[in-house]
């Protein structure tokens, strides 16, 4: 009778590490993207690699992608793509004031951002590098279409989570 309890038990925190996407519809409803957690990489040299897929699932195509981070963010010194890269326009750290207004990471994409040539349906791996290990957790994430006024939408994936 005591290993139902204790199985449950120790089930319980699994839960709370089970955001591995994220489908966000941009506050009019005008785009709708997903953002899935493709996991967490252990370099060997005391740098943990976190990696993301964005795809455009309907609607308009999507102008930015904000990753909440709760580090400071000079913790952040490797990503990809970046600025120089097809498809990207720029790379910014600090709160999103585009319309998410969540902190940390954010990637200014172009409309074809995949770069196949075609503006609809893109997808594309994101990836950052902190020079430290965090927990895995429930981190804020949010999507934003182009044009003025509510074009936004926020939800919730893993990330890397500050203790305190």
């Amino acid at each position: 009778m005591l290993a139902l309890p204790l199985v449950l038990l120790l089930m319980a925190p699994l839960a709370l590490h089970a955001q591995t996407s994220a489908t966000i519809t941009s506050g009019n409803g005008e785009g709708t993207y997903t953002i899935e957690f493709l996991g967490v990489v252990d370099n060997g040299n005391g740098t943990y690699t976190w990696s993301y897929r964005v795809t455009e699932v309907s609607g308009k195509n999507l102008s930015h992608w904000t990753l909440g981070l709760c580090m400071d963010l000079a913790k952040v010194f490797a990503y990809t793509p970046d600025a120089s890269d097809s498809g990207i326009e720029s790379i910014d750290f600090g709160t999103d004031s585009g319309g998410t207004f969540i902190t940390g990471i954010k990637w200014n994409v172009e409309d074809d951002f995949d770069n196949d040539g075609d503006e609809d349906d893109d997808e594309r791996v994101f990836t950052f590098t902190l020079n430290m290990a965090f927990d895995v957790g429930p981190v804020p994430v949010g999507t934003k279409t182009g044009g003025k006024g509510d074009k936004s939408g926020t939800g919730s994936i893993n990330g890397p989570v500050c203790t305190t």
